[in-house]
């Protein structure tokens, strides 16, 4: 069985042009949304909750359109100053699970 996938093309094909497709992928199940990358343990949490279901995307840097309409809204990205201590702290939470 082949997992949920937004986008119609395999992961290694994906840019960032492709991300208008999440403005179409409802938050749920198989997707969630962060406008801002959380602390370690909210990561965790996330990660955790979709390795014990279904796997799923997990997207940092994406803001939801509404609490009614649960799609991507805007793409404000992370700031290239908080990239490498973000990727820190998906580390840590990776290694604690």
């Amino acid at each position: 069985m082949r997992g949920y996938s937004p986008f119609d093309k395999p992961f290694t094909d994906i840019s960032a042009e492709d991300l208008v497709a999440l403005t179409e992928a409802t938050e749920g199940w198989y997707i969630e949304y962060k406008r801002e990358v959380p602390k370690a343990d909210a990561i965790a949490k996330s990660i955790a909750a979709f390795a014990n279901t279904y796997g799923g995307w997990l997207f940092y840097g994406v803001e939801e359109k509404s609490k009614a309409e649960p799609v991507a809204g805007s793409f404000p990205g992370i700031d290239r100053a908080d990239v490498d201590p973000s990727m820190q702290r998906m580390r840590q939470a990776i290694a604690t699970l």
